[in-house]
């Protein structure tokens, strides 16, 4: 995968169109990031009464090496890697969960 401070299009045949992923970037700056943040939040404001949006970014890179620094199973960081220690990140949008009593 190359690398470079704007966003990366990732669409494979195997990515689920409903899995909520948008695109991947290296720097959580990025214009492409910050733009789509903009444009959830003024969804939301908008459409209060409907479903929530939320930007989710999802950290990706070396896991064991990580694992390994902190003293942890090498194996530990398998299922999430923290975003502070992400070489690049994935982008997604979901509905945000609804947390209700009467639900």
């Amino acid at each position: 995968m190359k690398k470079s401070d704007t966003a990366l299009a990732r669409w494979t045949k195997e990515r689920s169109p409903f899995s909520g992923y948008k695109f991947t970037l290296t720097n959580r700056e990025d214009p492409a990031l910050l733009r789509l943040k903009e444009v959830v939040k003024k969804s939301n404001k908008e459409y209060a009464w409907g479903h929530k949006l939320r930007v989710r970014l999802m950290g990706r890179g070396p896991r064991a090496r990580w694992a390994r620094i902190e003293g942890r199973h090498p194996r530990s960081y398998d299922s999430y890697l923290p975003v502070d220690k992400a070489t690049h990140y994935d982008v997604y949008v979901h509905d945000a969960p609804k947390y209700s009593l009467n639900d």
